[in-house]
């Protein structure tokens, strides 16, 4: 048996919101149609939702943003805002496994 090369990319986070973005990215946010991006603006921006809608929890308390919601700088660098040294937002960390 030879050795097998896999690339991988991981995404750790610590939102509900963020983790799907990568994800968004990686298919193509164009191919997937607004309604995806417009589920993470919304999601992001509970608290101020873009459609007017009242977000609360069971016990009728507004709610806070689920998460961070942003989009990779371009498609050959992919980097998010901890990428390019922000403190708080996505970062995208790249790892290669050899098999």
């Amino acid at each position: 048996m030879g050795h097998s090369h896999i690339a991988a990319t991981a995404k750790v986070t610590r939102n509900e919101t963020g983790i799907y973005n990568p994800l968004v990215d990686l298919m193509g946010h164009a191919q997937l149609g607004s309604k995806t991006v417009l589920y993470l603006h919304e999601a992001a921006l509970t608290d101020a939702a873009p459609s007017g809608t009242g977000y609360t929890d069971g016990q009728g308390a507004s709610l806070a943003s689920l998460g961070v919601h942003e989009h990779w700088n371009n498609g050959a660098d992919k980097l998010y805002s901890r990428n390019l040294g922000a403190e708080e937002g996505i970062e995208l960390i790249r790892v290669n496994l050899t098999m």
